[in-house]
């Protein structure tokens, strides 16, 4: 429910509540000045449109879903960055073989490296922490591709970092309705690309909790059903 807020540019307050499937609420929150007489209407709506949860978790989903982890593989992405040179502008992208290492300069001039590891190689591949190894790895054939006036000199790396991203078998992303669980929606499986299929994602499932499909091109070949 809404009100007119003073003064003019007033930020909302709202009434948040949070509920399982069945309708029983997990948490109920009020802020300061907001409407008294929403408090009991806020939940009565929750628990008539309780009818949809998305898993959204990406690699994560591989521990607490049999069938994900069963059709998708979770893979440790191990990346660096070198510090900003001109020398960078004009750097080529580079890949050091198909999944396995690939390099590109970014807008603020920094050689951007990552590399792709297999689940069963340098442990957990949903570890968050980078790997000593793997970044060492990484650092030696970063250096080794610079441009020549760069090569042997001290070009600091300024980031590291992991991530685990998913993999389906199929190499296609998770999105639509679980084949397997009742009132559940998969965003998952974009092995990397979240940044160019995770909005396409985002506006498919919220068409298919309203209108119960997609209109959005391609994506119904992303529905999970596919892999039935």
């Amino acid at each position: 429910k809404a009100a007119i807020r003073f003064p003019v540019g007033s930020s909302a307050r709202i009434i948040a509540v949070i509920s399982d499937l069945d309708g029983t609420i997990l948490a109920h929150f009020r802020q300061e000045d907001s409407l008294t007489d929403a408090v009991d209407v806020a939940a009565g709506r929750l628990r008539a449109r309780a009818t949809r949860v998305v898993l959204a978790a990406e690699a994560a989903l591989v521990r607490f879903d049999p069938w994900v982890r069963s059709l998708a593989i979770p893979a440790r992405v191990e990346a660096l960055a070198l510090a900003a040179d001109d020398a960078f502008a004009a750097f080529p992208a580079r890949s050091l073989g198909p999944g396995f290492a690939v390099a590109a300069p970014d807008a603020s001039g920094r050689l951007l490296v990552a590399e792709g590891i297999e689940p069963s190689n340098r442990g957990d591949p949903l570890d968050p922490a980078p790997n000593a190894r793997a970044q060492a790895r990484l650092e030696e054939w970063a250096r080794s591709i610079v441009p020549p006036p760069l090569r042997g000199a001290p070009v600091a790396v300024v980031a590291r970092g992991a991530h685990a991203a998913l993999y389906p078998c199929d190499g296609l992303p998770l999105v639509g309705p679980h084949p397997g669980r009742a009132a559940c929606l998969l965003a998952a499986g974009f092995g990397g690309r979240e940044e160019t299929d995770g909005w396409l994602a985002g506006a498919a499932v919220a068409e298919i909790v309203v209108e119960g499909r997609s209109s959005i091109e391609g994506t119904a070949l992303w529905s999970p059903r596919r892999m039935l």
